[in-house]
């Protein structure tokens, strides 16, 4: 997310994002055309964007089929648009934003690649409520978000594999339609 709050998800289409980070090849030669004309007091803020964008973490499409690539590409915006909220009491105390975005900096430095936050403690104090307000404010930062509640209860009432079932569909682009066994 940016500074206002718009997702930007940079597309390389054969090409390398080292190329547009330094400005190298065609984009170097963009640059240079452009030296002298009444562009050339931009030049430094496009050469800013430029690399802010070729260091955000995107698709590199180089080789294979493009109807492979627009799949996955469309299929990972749209997973990302639509994915759930849960429903949590409003006004609940001490679910304040303050509280959860203290949880949010100590954990966010943290949340480069697979993240899994336990939250342990005695039945009824909020532990699922806790979660889900957690679960809702970061979960547009991941590709693939996954909020699995009562794991215990529910592996001994529908079994292991509707919970592995659960989490495969959630993280998965296409459709799941049966597993036997995982």
């Amino acid at each position: 997310m940016n500074q206002i709050g718009k997702l930007i998800i940079p597309i390389f289409y054969h090409i390398d994002p080292s190329d547009v980070r330094n400005l190298n090849g065609s984009y170097n030669y963009a640059f240079r055309k452009h030296e002298g004309n009444s562009y050339a007091h931009k030049k430094q803020r496009w050469r800013d964007a430029l690399r802010l964008v070729a260091n955000l973490s995107g698709w590199h499409v180089r080789d294979g089929s493009e109807a492979d690539a627009i799949e996955e590409i469309t299929g990972a915006i749209f997973g990302r648009l639509s994915q759930k909220v849960l429903y949590v009491e409003e006004g609940l105390v001490g679910m304040d934003f303050g509280f959860i975005d203290t949880i949010v900096q100590k954990i966010k430095p943290l949340s480069s690649d697979v993240l899994m936050v336990g939250i342990y403690g005695l039945g009824g104090i909020g532990k699922t409520t806790i979660a889900k307000v957690l679960f809702n404010h970061i979960a547009s930062d991941f590709m693939v978000a996954s909020f699995i509640a009562d794991v215990k209860e529910s592996s001994k009432r529908n079994g292991l594999l509707h919970l592995q079932m659960q989490l495969l569909c959630d993280s998965s682009i296409r459709n799941i339609e049966s597993v036997s066994n995982l």
